[in-house]
């Protein structure tokens, strides 16, 4: 029961069934609950309802608000969200050039610039010309961009948020390697996001083999400065999870 998925909608019918109240009041307690955020009033009127319950049926609250933790949304948004899903991943399975060339035209997200360029960049797409081509009706953009080839890499990355992709060959002198439990990084940034106490960063390696891996790092909070472009480090595997969930912990680490 721990690990059934439970939808702000089947918590408000449970919340419903075990107190026996309305929806929308079963709907203002699952709010409470969830945010851990109570009006006096309300708080009483819960209680009381509480005393008024089956206690044995109770759990079931519990139960559900527990899996509410773990994801919380409404049943039809997830409906929604997985059919757009899934028609992005069809098309981007069976039509890997169209579905890159039209994410290049109306793509934002919390990704930076490059990934989306590097990873159109590895279906053939040359994306440096087509960039080219849509600076050339702006005579300031051509001008900050005639210099683009005379700079270094991560002159490139900084200035530009991009860099020269003459191939789809991934940048030299990253890594990624375990050793004695512990886990040593050097990657290219692809996101960063800020919570309470940590940061979350997704960044970018290249392997051996030419594959380019994606892997999150949990670090403490420290004020970062918005051009860096590398993380460098060494972390311990999450507490809770095993090596395919790429989300480690990183005790050193460097941004560059």
């Amino acid at each position: 029961m721990s690990d059934y998925l439970v939808f702000d909608d089947d918590a408000i019918d449970i919340i419903a069934s075990v107190l026996g109240v309305p929806h929308d009041r079963a709907d203002l307690y699952r709010r409470c609950i969830d945010k851990g955020k109570w009006d006096k009033s309300v708080r009483e009127e819960y209680d009381e309802d509480v005393k008024k319950a089956n206690p044995a049926k109770l759990v079931y609250i519990d139960r559900a608000m527990a899996s509410i933790k773990r994801y919380s949304f409404c049943k039809s948004h997830s409906y929604s969200y997985a059919q757009l899903v899934y028609k992005l991943a069809y098309g981007k399975a069976h039509y890997p050039k169209e579905f890159w060339r039209s994410t290049l035209k109306h793509c934002k997200s919390s990704y930076r610039k490059w990934v989306h360029l590097y990873e159109a960049r590895l279906c053939g797409i040359n994306v440096i010309a087509s960039l080219m081509r849509e600076k050339d009706c702006s005579t300031f953009a051509r001008d900050r961009h005639s210099s683009f080839e005379e700079q270094t890499f991560e002159d490139q990355l900084r200035n530009f948020g991009y860099w020269n992709m003459r191939s789809s060959e991934f940048p030299k002198g990253t890594y990624f390697y375990a050793r004695d439990k512990e886990y040593f990084f050097c990657g290219l940034i692809a996101s960063i996001r800020m919570y309470d106490d940590v940061i979350d960063t997704c960044i970018c390696v290249g392997l051996s083999d030419g594959r380019p891996k994606y892997i999150q790092i949990l670090t403490p909070k420290v004020y970062t400065q918005p051009n860096i472009i590398i993380l460098k480090g060494r972390g311990t595997l999450r507490t809770g999870l095993t090596e395919s969930y790429d989300c480690y912990t990183s005790h050193k680490f460097k941004y560059v």
